[in-house]
């Protein structure tokens, strides 16, 4: 899996692995004690300090996207305990690509490079994946440590934690697991589905291949659109027996990471569909860590 951005208008693949979260760019960023290119300063995390490098002029790109409107990647070596945020143009979403079926390329003369050294094709653009190690291997780069109680490592399972795409429809958040998507796709034309069934809004074609598409909100017990919309962004998930299936989203807000313990089921009174939503119960949870009941 890989998180797709746009930086100066091309396309970089970051491995979601070393993705811990996306933020906005935060109104106000503080000036750090030294003066390199691309390095922009530092914000606020949570009360931690992190370090942004524009990802643009890292690679000798230029950008008319102010900063103001652009995202921070936090990007994550949890080898070496080490984090930065990388600025780049916007986050396009998750993808999942054989590793096999990636390009290799290089220039004469010089050693590795950042980004570019593999790349893959995906509608008809190039897309370059940028290197983790070697990004922190670049010289006086600013870097955060990672504190114990920071999120890591990332991978599911290592230390009880799963990543998750976090999005909306609707003014609803939902979440879906990294490792079921095969592909977030942006908004795109629905067509009439030669099946009739409840909850399905349509076709997409993706790829070469028609993808049934379903109103998240229905699906969910979670209301409904109500009219069929004519456009729909979507997260593409692997069914278990095969084949794909899309879910109707409007925003994809970040990646995020928590332990399978701290998830918690979603009451009644908003989901009559909860046994599709993983959790436990809040109430089996120690009384120090349930959560405080809203009136």
């Amino acid at each position: 899996m890989y998180g797709l951005v746009d930086v100066g208008g091309r396309y970089l693949a970051i491995d979601a692995l070393n993705i811990r979260e996306a933020v906005p760019f935060p109104d106000s960023i503080n000036p750090l004690a030294v003066n390199l290119p691309g390095r922009l300063g530092a914000m606020i995390l949570r009360e931690d300090t992190m370090p942004l490098v524009d990802c643009a002029a890292l690679l000798g790109l230029s950008t008319e996207v102010p900063l103001s409107e652009r995202v921070v990647i936090i990007v994550i070596d949890a080898d070496r305990k080490q984090l930065l945020g990388l600025v780049v143009n916007a986050l396009q979403g998750m993808i999942s690509q054989d590793r096999s079926r990636c390009a290799e390329m290089g220039i004469v003369g010089h050693g590795p490079m950042l980004a570019g050294a593999q790349s893959f094709v995906r509608n008809g653009a190039v897309v370059s994946i940028l290197d983790p190690p070697l990004l922190f291997d670049q010289l006086s780069l600013p870097f955060a440590v990672q504190q114990d109680r920071s999120c890591a490592p990332l991978e599911t399972g290592a230390s009880g934690q799963s990543g998750y795409l976090h999005c909306g429809y609707q003014d609803v958040g939902l979440a879906f697991p990294l490792s079921d998507i095969h592909a977030t796709i942006p908004m795109v034309p629905l067509q009439d589905s030669p099946l009739a069934h409840g909850p399905c809004d349509g076709v997409i074609h993706h790829h070469g291949t028609d993808i049934p598409i379903l109103d998240s909100l229905q699906l969910f017990g979670l209301g409904g659109n109500f009219s069929r919309p004519e456009s729909s962004a979507s997260v593409a998930l692997r069914a278990p027996g095969g084949g794909l299936v899309a879910f109707g989203i409007d925003r994809f807000f970040d990646i995020v990471h928590t332990r399978t313990e701290d998830l918690l089921d979603v009451p009644r009174v908003i989901s009559g569909r909860s046994d599709l939503f993983s959790g436990r119960d809040w109430q089996a949870l120690p009384r120090h860590r349930r959560p405080t009941p809203l009136a």
